[in-house]
């Protein structure tokens, strides 16, 4: 027969563990609240313009060059988890972006850190996706 202080013991987890939030095993953002984070629509329709084919970007991995883009996403700034959104009126917009030189990126392997943990990524080639900041009227 079990003891009292197991007995007690068992409930008082049962109890905790039933009590406990659905992301407690979230670990906290790594910069606060300071900045937003986003949920990201596809877009369907849009007028059909293409952004000025010669943007150039430049980044910590190199500059690449010309892009022909158009608008594939929107994205919302997000609460998750009931966190403030520092900033509610900046929204992204997501280009489809065709980099007419990827021979500056090297195959490199970074370290992404955030409230899902740390994640290794191998980055491979030029991306194809550029997301801008805006501003979204309904």
């Amino acid at each position: 027969m079990k003891s009292a202080h197991s007995v007690l013991a068992a409930i008082m987890l049962a109890i905790g563990l039933a009590v406990l939030p659905a992301t407690a095993n979230a670990l906290p953002d790594p910069f606060g609240d300071k900045f937003n984070n986003y949920q990201c629509y596809n877009v369907e329709r849009y007028d059909g313009k293409i952004v000025d084919p010669s943007v150039k970007v430049r980044d910590q991995f190199g500059k690449y060059g010309q892009f022909a883009a158009k608008l594939v996403m929107v994205c919302n700034p997000v609460s998750i988890d009931g966190a403030p959104i520092a900033e509610p009126k900046v929204h992204l917009a997501c280009y489809s972006t065709d980099p007419n030189n990827d021979g500056d990126l090297k195959p490199q392997t970074v370290l992404v850190q955030n409230r899902f943990g740390e994640q290794k990524a191998l980055l491979k080639r030029v991306s194809t996706l550029l997301c801008v900041t805006s501003i979204k009227k309904h």
